[in-house]
């Protein structure tokens, strides 16, 4: 891509389109991310974000399907994408959720990054007992993360025990011995766990900030907590978490390194630490300006 006056970029005949869909997405990051990728390895490209739901994804596929080289899927259509596209990667059909979308010349291809995002800010930590809060997509490539981060237990606690028993039962099938509880009893479950990883929405700016799992008074065991959210940055749960003397994870690091692993589908930019580091600390910025 051609630069401009300071640091404006000049669109080409040539330019490639990239977006996400999903809602709510007034305030995706997404846009800030790999636009900001496709500045620092000079490629010909944008990224733009379509607000999506249940009722127009069809006719929205439709479009993308002529318009775009890719996409990105967030909630709510991470499960709901799959019957519109043309295939799966392995990793997204068992999954069962997709939130990246190669287009191959109107081919639509459907992968799971997330959960290589999970592994990558996971990768130095070796889980044994892990509580996962929440039972949605995210949830479903969080588990399929620990199943290769070689964790031995799964505690999966959920509002609707009925789904995390679905997902529990697909965590069996995956090789990993997991149970399934009602979020009400997440308190006694943190107790056993190691390990802590939130893929509800609690605490998320757009939801309730001030709010956080049920678990914050059994803590103390917790050698790492992993919350999903990214805004704020430093939910109520790791503040709490750092209190205590746990590692904690924000979800800066699923949200940067799964737009990597997207951007490497789409262009074939292998993901690094150094591109990592520039963008965590733009966006850092960005949510906590000085």
């Amino acid at each position: 891509m051609k630069e401009g006056h300071g640091s404006a970029l000049w669109c080409t005949p040539g330019t490639r389109l990239y977006g996400l869909i999903g809602s709510p997405i007034r305030h995706s990051l997404s846009p800030l991310i790999h636009c900001t990728l496709y500045k620092r390895h000079s490629v010909d490209a944008v990224y733009l974000a379509w607000e999506t739901g249940l009722d127009n994804l069809g006719e929205r596929v439709g479009a993308l399907r002529s318009l775009a080289s890719g996409f990105n899927v967030t909630i709510p259509l991470k499960e709901r994408i799959i019957e519109l596209l043309d295939e799966l990667s392995r990793e997204a059909g068992e999954i069962g959720a997709v939130n990246t979308v190669d287009n191959r010349g109107g081919k639509l291809v459907g992968y799971n990054t997330d959960y290589l995002g999970v592994t990558r800010c996971l990768e130095n930590h070796e889980p044994e007992v892990v509580l996962v809060l929440g039972a949605g997509g995210a949830a479903r490539a969080v588990v399929y993360a620990l199943r290769k981060l070689g964790a031995k237990k799964l505690l999966i606690a959920n509002r609707g025990v009925e789904r995390a028993a679905r997902l529990a039962e697909w965590a069996n099938r995956l090789g990993l011995e997991a149970e399934a509880l009602p979020l009400t009893r997440a308190h006694e479950a943190a107790k056993r766990a190691d390990t802590i990883v939130n893929a509800t929405p609690l605490g998320s700016q757009a939801c309730c900030p001030e709010e956080a799992p049920p678990v914050l008074s059994a803590l103390d065991n917790s050698k790492l907590v992993f919350d999903l959210v990214y805004k704020p940055i430093k939910t109520k749960l790791l503040r709490e978490a750092e209190r205590k003397g746990a590692e904690i994870v924000t979800g800066l690091c699923m949200l940067i390194w799964q737009a990597l692993y997207a951007d490497k589908i789409w262009l074939g930019i292998t993901p690094s630490e150094e591109d990592y580091t520039y963008i965590e600390r733009l966006v850092t910025e960005k949510l906590e300006p000085s």
